[in-house]
């Protein structure tokens, strides 16, 4: 085989070229310019100083964070209140929003709370929606939104009810819409910096099985956040977060793949990103668990997803049972 390439080299490329030299440095500057990754990689997420939030945002400005009783929202109250900002939280359970409150003010006691009971499937009726919540929020410097929910369902797209199709549609497609723009508008016109934070998938980065229309609005959630970014970056931080497995109540609060991880790593992890990225995984973990999938040929990956998702899926309908239970 050495042969064969080296006689179409000296039949194609001229003599008097030193092609062994030009490979070399070929190949050094590919390595170089990987090490410069790597190199890069460590900065950001070991070495790079957090941006003042406080000072780019505004002192004693707002947070509204989506999806607050739960999970990775919860996990943003928690680092915003630590940063500094006053947080309002919204969901739809204000028993578990309240819960939440009372620890934001455990850990600390200047941050300040305001509750908003709604139901994001209510974002089917358009604009109105989001009329209400910012008519909530009218004298309050808000600086920062967070869209942090989604309704994932598991299952084969046709043994899905239509329902359950128009609810996931409506919360994952419409209410980070509506939202988006409500508040964006607002924020256009503050003197200080604002911030934008879609919490997409890491299913929306790749067609996924068995996660129609959950991947789809994923995929949908992270496109639309990064290209409204283009359009108000000079007033607005707009970051699309596309995290893998988390160890939240979506996943039954357990490990069920090894790459999951604690909501609120990375929620600091996307407040450190604030002012430097525009889509991030979040965890330095999950970004280097993304760097390995899209090393993998599509047709490998689809192979394995669809050989592991029924498992998955018979899973999660049993976790379901065990807390419907109280098992």
């Amino acid at each position: 085989m050495w042969n064969i390439g080296q006689r179409f080299v000296e039949s194609y490329i001229p003599q008097s070229i030193n092609y062994q030299k030009w490979f070399a440095l070929l190949g050094a500057s590919y390595l170089s310019w990987k090490g410069l990754k790597l190199l890069n990689f460590f900065y950001a997420n070991f070495l790079r100083p957090r941006k003042d939030l406080l000072t780019r945002y505004g002192e004693s400005s707002w947070v509204v964070v989506v999806g607050a009783s739960g999970g990775l929202g919860r996990a943003f109250c928690e680092a915003f209140s630590d940063a500094g900002f006053n947080i309002v939280l919204v969901g739809r359970n204000r028993a578990k929003l309240e819960l939440t409150a009372s620890f934001i003010h455990q850990r600390n006691s200047k941050t300040e709370t305001r509750i908003i009971v709604t139901d994001l499937r209510e974002a089917v009726k358009g604009p109105e929606f989001a009329e209400d919540i910012i008519n909530q929020v009218e004298e309050l410097d808000i600086s920062v939104l967070v869209n942090s929910v989604a309704v994932p369902d598991n299952d084969y797209f046709h043994n899905r009810t239509d329902q359950s199709l128009v609810e996931e549609l409506t919360v994952n497609y419409f209410a980070p819409v509506f939202l988006s723009k409500r508040f964006v508008s607002r924020f256009l016109t503050r003197a200080k910096r604002s911030a934008v934070i879609n919490v997409s998938a890491d299913a929306g980065v790749r067609p996924t099985p068995y996660t129609v229309p959950y991947s789809p609005s994923k995929s949908f959630l992270d496109s639309f956040t990064r290209c409204f970014e283009l359009e108000v970056r000079d007033k607005i931080d707009v970051v699309s977060v596309i995290p893998d497995v988390l160890h939240t109540n979506l996943m039954f609060n357990q490990d069920y793949t090894s790459d999951a991880i604690r909501p609120e790593k990375c929620a600091v992890a996307v407040l450190n990103s604030l002012g430097y990225e525009k889509q991030t995984e979040g965890h330095w973990k999950h970004k280097v668990i993304a760097s390995a999938m899209d090393s993998i040929p599509e047709g490998i990956l689809t192979k394995v997803f669809r050989r592991t998702g029924p498992h998955y899926i018979e899973w999660r309908k049993v976790q379901t049972q065990k807390t419907a239970s109280g098992i």
